[in-house]
């Protein structure tokens, strides 16, 4: 039995995420990444994974940078214990913080130097 890489189960967890959390039908996701559903059908299955453009888009479609989504996906289900709780808590505040810095300085006007 082939063991499944640490990118194939994210693609997972984060199709399984968009299906049960935020409700979405494979057929919906499918059509937001522009791909087949049964390409869809193929990453829950743990055959196919999401390549860097497919993160960014279901990302975009949340309003939400990729690691801010991958967060919210990779959640576990079960209470951590203490100690690891707070670093995770610790981890996605510096994600959350640093995304908005990130947005903050996209929204900035451009300045250029006098020359």
């Amino acid at each position: 039995m082939r063991r499944r890489s640490k990118l194939t189960e994210l693609s997972k967890t984060v199709i399984d995420y968009f299906c049960s959390k935020i409700e979405l039908s494979q057929s919906q996701i499918a059509e937001l990444l522009e791909v087949d559903k049964s390409f869809i059908s193929r990453v829950r299955s743990g055959e196919r994974e999401l390549s860097s453009f497919h993160l960014e888009r279901l990302a975009e479609a949340l309003g939400v940078n990729v690691g801010v989504m991958l967060i919210d996906a990779s959640k576990p289900t079960k209470p951590l214990p203490p100690d690891l709780q707070k670093i995770a808590d610790l981890c996605e505040k510096a994600i959350l913080t640093a995304d908005r810095a990130i947005n903050e300085l996209k929204s900035e006007p451009v300045r250029r130097r006098a020359s």
